[in-house]
């Protein structure tokens, strides 16, 4: 509660359909914030956190920063199956991040990877799961919270966009139906 009170720290905790979200406090939250407040404008941050940004509730704060007050270049889901980083638990998983601070995300990287090795960051863009997203599918599949869809190919980029064009979410009212 000391780092929520202390004045440091805005992108933890926001409003979304009139209620506040942001979770436990969880010092990847806290450290991947911190980190967007020491960069100078145009700075780049590499970033590896756990599961989380993508994954966990209460993230919502911190991906409206990702995608409206940077310019988010990779997200890569991986897991520790076949123990990228010795000595950690197996079954633990990862976001892999680059992002510059400041502008508007427009497009990202990303993959989302399971049981995969290591050398499999070094061919990151020849790697079929590689996909180019556009930032502004997150805002439009989920306004409020910019909830991220774990997505395997190009293919499921454009379904998932035809799919929310094409047809109502639940609890959505339209004139034309």
């Amino acid at each position: 509660a000391l780092l929520l009170d202390g004045g440091l720290y805005h992108h933890q905790i926001t409003t979304v359909e009139g209620k506040k979200t942001g979770g436990d406090p969880d010092t990847f939250k806290f450290f991947l914030e911190r980190a967007w407040q020491l960069l100078t404008d145009d700075g780049r941050a590499g970033i590896i956190v756990p599961l989380g940004i993508q994954g966990s509730l209460g993230t919502t704060a911190l991906l409206r920063l990702l995608l409206d007050h940077c310019q988010l270049g990779i997200l890569c889901k991986l897991d520790n199956e076949r123990y990228i980083f010795p000595g950690v638990f197996h079954g633990q998983k990862f976001d892999l991040l680059a992002f510059s601070k400041g502008g508007r995300t427009q497009n990202f990287e990303a993959a989302f990877y399971s049981w995969e090795p290591a050398s499999v960051l070094s061919s990151f863009k020849t790697d079929p799961r590689h996909l180019t997203v556009d930032a502004d599918l997150y805002r439009e599949l989920s306004p409020e919270q910019y909830t991220f869809v774990e997505l395997h190919d190009q293919r499921e980029v454009e379904l998932l966009r035809r799919t929310y064009r094409q047809f109502p979410r639940l609890g959505e009212k339209r004139d034309d139906t």
